[in-house]
């Protein structure tokens, strides 16, 4: 849940979250 929060924040475009979310972890 926190991870998703954090994603929606770091990410501009809140319309695609999820798939951002996603690229961001991996990048991790």
């Amino acid at each position: 849940m926190s991870s998703s929060s954090t994603a929606m924040s770091q990410s501009p475009t809140a319309t695609t979250p999820l798939p951002t979310a996603v690229t961001t972890t991996q990048q991790l």
